[in-house]
């Protein structure tokens, strides 16, 4: 069902993954915040872009979650190098 939903509308590969990054981020699960950073990574995602995706979520999901979100992030992208 996810494959047929992600590819019936008109969002783009990149975009669709920095969505769900997101929404990773709003769930506060660091697993899938490492996930999804890997797959926008993946899908052509710029660091700049996953910071702003992230920080999107400030005013909805509070300062301390959106911080612990970036943080994860910024864990996986260094796991990713080395």
């Amino acid at each position: 069902m996810g494959v047929a939903i992600a590819h019936s509308g008109p969002l783009q590969q990149k975009v669709r993954k920095l969505i769900k990054l997101g929404m990773a981020a709003a769930h506060q699960s660091e697993s899938a915040v490492h996930s999804h950073t890997h797959r926008a990574l993946e899908a052509g995602a710029t660091q700049e872009e996953i910071e702003h995706a992230i920080l999107q979520g400030i005013t909805t999901i509070g300062f301390p979650k959106t911080m612990a979100a970036l943080t994860w992030s910024k864990e996986a992208r260094k796991s990713r190098q080395g």
